[in-house]
């Protein structure tokens, strides 16, 4: 399983979603780019794929990208806990947390996994209003 960016409670403070809501307190955000966009999977999700796999594959050797199919930039996650929160945030650019090697956008072809009949369940709000709650 190839699986992209995970995202759920508990989650270490050094990945994207985690730290932005470390600093939800201060309404003022410090992130790098900004506007590369990634697949971000709910665990949850993730927990399904890998039960689909599992209960599916008959051997051998086969190929899963474990994602949501649909990517998102730190602006649109920033926007989207802003409408949760119903709250107004900006966003400083940290040029320490800038990355030379970064692709502007990578999104997971889930194709071989809806082929299995599985399809991801919970949206980047759910995952985050689930966060928000912890």
């Amino acid at each position: 399983l190839r699986i992209f960016n995970v995202y759920g409670p508990k989650q270490k403070e050094y990945f994207l979603i985690p730290t932005i809501l470390s600093q939800l307190d201060d309404n003022c955000l410090f992130l790098g780019n900004t506007n590369s966009k990634r697949d971000y999977v709910y665990i949850k999700d993730v927990i399904s794929a890998i039960s689909a796999v599992m209960g599916h594959h008959k051997g051998g050797f086969g190929i899963y990208n474990v994602g949501s199919g649909s990517s998102y930039s730190a602006r649109e996650i920033v926007k989207t806990i802003e409408n949760i929160k119903k709250k107004k945030l900006s966003i400083r650019t940290d040029k320490r947390k800038l990355r030379e090697d970064e692709y502007s956008e990578e999104r997971a072809d889930i194709a071989k996994l809806a082929s299995i009949g599985w399809t991801p369940k919970y949206d980047l709000k759910y995952g985050l209003c689930e966060m928000l709650n912890q």
